[in-house]
């Protein structure tokens, strides 16, 4: 019988780790629901007690096993006792941890799953930052400044701090700073006296964020005022700082990472529990089912890693770090009118003196396509140029400061063009 356990006891733990993923997959869902909920913490303790368990069962699959089966082979050549009084207290230590396991379970059906449940330091709060937006000054209160659902409201004064109240509209972009994944925009609601607001659940990760209000005039190019913000890893939002805590960083690192770590975890899980399979099975025909864990793993970690290397560039882990203020849009613009201005022309249109005959002809930045393109992007061809056409590249002329300076320079001639 303690022969055939093994087999058992590797079935029963493979669909546990089945099941028990795919639970967890569901009922959290996200890297800052894990890290900053009350289930996703029981949920990691859980792994936590889970794992010296496992432990002690590969100790006793890979060490004690052998030696019962070499007891059982040569009768009196192995003092069959003594390896039987280990094998009890190994599985006395192994079901200790599976009960605190089993605790922790118990306690997971009494919480709100990770995917519905407030982040720790959920207590409302209000943020307010102000910025300049050309001559504008543009005052932004989000409430109550939490990861989810936020009530953004604007108040735009002129420079004698009156309520502008002649703008034709206000757009708010929101761009998640911790992975290049593209933004999000909407139009604000005016509410009269040079106020506008906004609802919606637009921060939704954990991790620095850009804001960003484009005040259109009538007769007058669009005007810009952005504002950083970070997530903390409670929840919180609040003005982003110089250095982000560990968790935050945690939580960006998985984000960014999470198809290679998740697809690197489960391949070597799979080639682990391929061995282990073959050392629990005691005949043939056990591989068949205790496999099945293995190719569902190898089958999901090789999916992950193919679409990682299919969407992967470089640009999938930078970040701007410069805010798009007035200084870093007037120093593009030096930058623009020195290096780019002859081929894109002076308002980014393509139609320099210098782009005819060019195949493929430049980029003009007001017709749109420049929105579906990370800031990394833009820094990349700017800095290693694009193969297969005139753009150049100006790694060695221009240091990155300046390159993400252009960059916000252009996305300011792709906004106005629109």
């Amino acid at each position: 019988m303690l022969l055939h356990f093994s087999a058992l006891a590797a079935g029963a733990v493979g669909v546990l780790l089945v099941s028990g993923g795919f639970l967890a997959w569901k009922h959290v869902g996200s890297w800052p629901a894990l890290f900053g909920t009350a289930y996703g913490l029981v949920l990691l303790a859980k792994v936590g007690l889970a794992l010296p368990a496992f432990g002690v069962a590969g100790v006793n699959l890979l060490f004690v096993k052998p030696k019962l089966e070499a007891a059982f082979d040569h009768p009196g050549a192995i003092p069959a006792a003594g390896v039987g009084r280990r094998f009890r207290r190994l599985v006395v230590v192994e079901a200790l941890f599976a009960l605190l396991v089993l605790a922790m379970a118990g306690l997971l059906t009494d919480l709100q799953r990770g995917q519905e449940a407030p982040l720790l330091a959920s207590r409302a709060d209000r943020l307010t930052m102000t910025a300049p937006a050309d001559d504008l000054t543009v005052t932004m209160t989000m409430e109550p400044a939490l990861v989810g659902q936020n009530r953004l409201e604007l108040a735009v004064t002129g420079a004698d701090g009156a309520p502008v109240q002649t703008l034709t509209g206000v757009e708010v972009s929101f761009a998640y700073l911790g992975q290049s994944v593209g933004g999000t925009r909407a139009e604000a609601v005016p509410l009269g006296g040079g106020r506008y607001r906004l609802d919606g659940n637009h921060v939704s990760l954990v991790g620095p964020w850009q804001v960003e209000a484009t005040l259109r005039r009538e007769g007058r190019f669009d005007a810009f005022a952005p504002f950083r913000v970070e997530a903390g890893a409670g929840g919180r939002i609040r003005p982003l700082r110089g250095e982000t805590g560990f968790f935050e960083q945690a939580v960006t690192f998985f984000n960014r990472n999470s198809l290679l770590l998740s697809g690197l975890a489960l391949v070597g899980f799979a080639l682990a529990w391929y061995a282990a399979a073959g050392r629990a099975a005691w005949r043939a025909w056990h591989l068949v089912p205790l496999l099945l864990p293995a190719v569902i793993a190898l089958w999901l970690g090789v999916g992950q890693l193919r679409t990682f290397s299919r969407d992967f560039t470089p640009a999938l882990f930078v970040t701007n770090p410069i805010l798009p203020d007035g200084a870093s849009i007037t120093r593009g613009r030096e930058l623009y009118q020195a290096n780019c201005v002859l081929c894109h022309g002076p308002e980014g249109r393509g139609d320099g003196s210098g782009a005819v005959g060019l195949e493929p002809p430049p980029a003009d930045f007001a017709a749109g396509h420049t929105a579906n393109h990370r800031d990394g992007d833009l820094f990349f061809w700017i800095q290693q140029g694009i193969p297969e056409s005139a753009m150049p590249a100006f790694g060695a002329k221009l240091s990155d400061e300046e390159i993400w300076h252009l960059v916000n320079y252009v996305r300011r001639l792709s906004a106005r063009g629109g």
